[in-house]
């Protein structure tokens, strides 16, 4: 399986190899319904999104850019254009002050998910696909493909914590701290860090009633790298006893670590005063 935003460029290229760029969730979301004998009526999957204007910061859907034939007809006939096909060119304006806006001004929302099955490719609205499988079973389940699930623990460490399964991974890849991101390739080749993990704040409800109601163990979580999950562990222990207990054991450590541990404090004093 595959995720990936659909632009007019990836479009084109798919639909021109042959694609059929209908979604095939039994239940697709966008399917109005209607008394139509075509099966892919209303499925089809389709580049959106919109346009932030950079003068008035007003959004234009995509739909609703501007066709501009004159030059359109210009570059189809330049010999030095490499690209002939653009007859049907779209101006990206904007429909409350004119502007042009450039490519970085342009923002594609749908999200697309493909699968391959031997020599068949199936493409689904990404939220169509997340939407088979909220139940493990029942009629708009996926026949062909077995979605993967993740395994989340939830107070383990406690010994009486449960482990639920999620349809869905919880996590994005990106540390909410450091904002380092396995997306993102650094100098040497290797994305900025491997893996993040879901750390708990704290455990605000008892075991059962989140094996009864999965959803509830991503309350009070954030999404850290390795490094930042150990501060946030570290963290959570000092807040978890008394500030007495906690400020008597503060007083033990080396002076030299004790001064660093202050200026940490008054750097998030100092935070904490800024957002108000």
């Amino acid at each position: 399986m595959s995720k990936f935003t659909l632009t007019p460029i990836l479009y084109n290229k798919l639909v021109g190899r042959g694609m059929v760029m209908v979604c095939s969730s039994p239940h697709c979301i966008y399917d109005t319904h209607g008394n139509h004998n075509d099966p892919s009526w209303d499925k089809a999957i389709v580049p959106k999104g919109y346009g932030q204007c950079p003068a008035c910061g007003a959004k234009t859907e995509i739909a609703f850019f501007e066709h501009n034939e004159q030059k359109a007809l210009q570059m189809a006939h330049d010999p030095k254009c490499q690209y002939r096909s653009k007859v049907n060119l779209v101006i990206p304006k904007c429909s409350t002050c004119g502007c042009i806006m450039g490519k970085e001004h342009i923002i594609y929302t749908q999200e697309v998910v493909s699968k391959h099955r031997k020599s068949n490719h199936y493409y689904y609205h990404a939220e169509c696909y997340e939407s088979m499988f909220l139940a493990e079973t029942g009629e708009g389940s996926d026949k062909l493909f077995k979605k993967k699930k993740y395994k989340m623990r939830y107070a383990g460490s406690h010994g009486n914590g449960c482990v639920v399964m999620l349809p869905f991974d919880p996590r994005k890849g990106v540390c909410s701290a450091c904002g380092k991101s396995t997306h993102v390739i650094g100098e040497d080749g290797k994305p900025e860090i491997k893996t993040t993990q879901i750390h708990h704040w704290k455990y605000a409800f008892h075991p059962d009633t989140v094996r009864k109601n999965p959803i509830l163990i991503l309350e009070n979580t954030s999404e850290l790298c390795f490094t930042c999950h150990q501060i946030a562990d570290d963290l959570r222990s000092i807040t978890k006893y008394s500030a007495e207990r906690t400020v008597n054991v503060i007083k033990l450590i080396p002076k030299d670590l004790r001064e660093r541990f202050a200026i940490v404090c008054s750097m998030f004093l100092k935070a904490m005063r800024e957002d108000g």
